[in-house]
């Protein structure tokens, strides 16, 4: 009968000792890192090791990098109800006299970059105002004398 050892075999010993210098590193980064910037850390701290084997210590140990959310857009108009504005003047805009009712209006224009002049425009009460309706047909005339 062949007698079994309790010690742990070479390739064992190795594991645990690059998964205590990677506990260590993992620590010195608040606990986010993942496998690519602890590959760098144990590299400097002069340990051969692969990227493979990294990666597999880690989710084998209970061990995984903070990944960033994926981007999303920031945009102004995430609820139609959250801003909504009191209606002082009971929709009723003409108060015979200047500066009595100031109202908000949203306006998109579309200028023509060489001749900057307005080719499209669009008005509405909120961001979810209608695309630019074209307002010229023709293109404008440039005024000088030809």
């Amino acid at each position: 009968m062949a007698s079994k050892t309790t010690e742990p075999g070479v390739r064992a010993r190795r594991r645990a000792e690059l998964l205590a210098q990677l506990v260590v590193s993992r620590r010195a980064s608040d606990e986010v890192s993942g496998a690519p910037r602890i590959l760098a850390d144990l590299r400097d701290a002069g340990v051969q090791v692969s990227r493979k084997t990294v990666s597999k210590l880690m989710p084998h140990n209970g061990i995984r990098g903070i990944s960033p959310r994926p981007w999303q857009p920031v945009t102004t108009a995430q609820d139609v109800h959250v801003h909504t504005i009191l209606d002082r003047v009971g929709r009723r805009f003409d108060q015979s006299g200047l500066n009595m009712v100031w109202t908000w209006l949203y306006l998109c224009a579309v200028r023509d970059g060489h001749s900057r002049r307005v080719i499209g425009y669009a008005a509405g009460m909120g961001l979810t105002s209608l695309p630019p309706r074209r307002h010229r047909t023709q293109p404008a005339e440039s005024g000088r004398g030809r």
